[in-house]
């Protein structure tokens, strides 16, 4: 009896532990066909798209904060406020 709970316990541990892989997304990137499946649901999802729009737009708008000219215009605004 004790051998059989044990087996059905490590039987049980094997099954749960294969659910909890984690692939990281440059690797799931990598393959072709899984990135265009991944694009495919974003854009068929109205919910990702505007997700991944928001994301987008606050992207470009910390890369425009670190070019030097929009650091140049961003010091002068505030030295305009300042006096």
């Amino acid at each position: 009896m004790k051998t059989i709970i044990l087996i059905i316990s490590v039987v049980s541990m094997f099954s749960f532990n294969g659910y909890s892989q984690t692939t990281k997304t440059s690797d799931l990137l990598k393959d072709k066909e899984t990135r265009n499946e991944t694009f495919n649901a974003i854009l068929n999802n109205h919910e990702l798209m505007m997700d991944f729009m928001d994301a987008m737009k606050a992207e470009d708008i910390k890369t425009m904060d670190n070019m030097p000219m929009m650091q140049k215009q961003n010091d002068e605004k505030s030295n305009l406020h300042n006096h």
